[in-house]
């Protein structure tokens, strides 16, 4: 049922993406076996609820942009989006890549990004799963003059829906480029590697550098290479291209999932819920404080 679910609103938001061309009207969802994510290029959800056996574990990731060194940062759901194609790449009948091209209104830079899913078979919950969620982007200087650009990419992990019991940590030989969030069961991991390697990380909690990010002045990350609880991760990159230079990453990130049995994993659920609770209700006035227009 929840399968033919996904299958209507998949196909219905792909009919109305037609209808609206490049417009950002509507989130993408794409499935691949066991794996489901949302991806909206249009708000700072970008990607979110990428779960696993119907469980999510990454809540949000998406980025964030500096142009030169102050402030503030703005998120790429901000720019001007040019080109928008979902693909069914295996002929399975779900769509499991999106490509998204961006402009900036200023014209200083164009964006192009490639996410593609791919997920082990469908199976109960009970059953271990995987999930392997790939990204290739691409930042082109169009200012016709030097740039000097940061990005940040955001992460908000939260495995088996809860948000306390994670373990963040940054790793790599000759500087981190890897990140690994692992839930207090050892049941569950998200991995993520970057190349190149971020020019600087953190490893911190909810939601300290999502603050930061919308304050309005310029971000520094910490290079705290741990954390534990409600964890975020978070990578920048700074480069200063010359006219009609390109900035060029690749990410490969995924979520693993052992094999849990009935009672522990309606405790692990269970048990999410009502943190969920607490913590959207302190978004919501984290929200506030940051736009007060949201609350009236």
């Amino acid at each position: 049922m929840r399968k033919a679910m996904a299958v209507a609103l998949g196909v219905g938001a792909i009919g109305l993406l037609g209808l609206a061309g490049p417009a950002r009207a509507v989130p993408v969802t794409l499935q691949d076996g066991s794996a489901v994510v949302s991806i909206d290029p249009g708000s700072q959800d970008g990607v979110s609820g990428w779960a696993v056996n119907g469980i999510t574990h990454v809540r949000t990731q998406w980025f964030w942009y500096r142009v030169g060194s102050t402030g503030p940062e703005q998120s790429i759901d901000t720019l001007t989006e040019t080109a928008r194609v979902v693909t069914d790449t295996d002929g399975d009948g779900w769509s499991d890549t999106l490509f998204v091209a961006l402009a900036d209104p200023q014209q200083r830079f164009a964006l192009e990004l490639r996410w593609s899913l791919t997920g082990s078979p469908f199976a109960p919950p009970t059953a271990g799963a995987s999930s392997d969620l790939a990204l290739q982007l691409t930042l082109l200087n169009t200012s016709g003059g030097p740039l000097d650009i940061t990005l940040f990419q955001y992460t908000d992990v939260d495995l088996f829906n809860t948000a306390v019991d994670d373990a963040a940590s940054w790793s790599g030989a000759g500087g981190p480029n890897t990140a690994l969030v692992t839930d207090g069961t050892n049941l569950a991991e998200w991995e993520s590697v970057w190349t190149p390697r971020p020019d600087a990380v953190d490893a911190s909690l909810y939601d300290a550098v999502l603050a930061s990010l919308l304050d309005g002045d310029p971000t520094a990350l910490s290079g705290a290479l741990a954390a534990y609880g409600d964890v975020t991760v978070t990578a920048a990159w700074r480069a200063v291209l010359g006219a009609g230079g390109a900035l060029l990453l690749s990410q490969d990130q995924q979520v693993r999932v052992a094999a849990v049995d009935e009672p522990n994993l309606l405790v692990l659920v269970g048990g999410g819920l009502g943190l969920l609770a607490v913590r959207r209700q302190r978004r919501h006035r984290a929200a506030f404080f940051l736009h007060p227009e949201v609350g009236q």
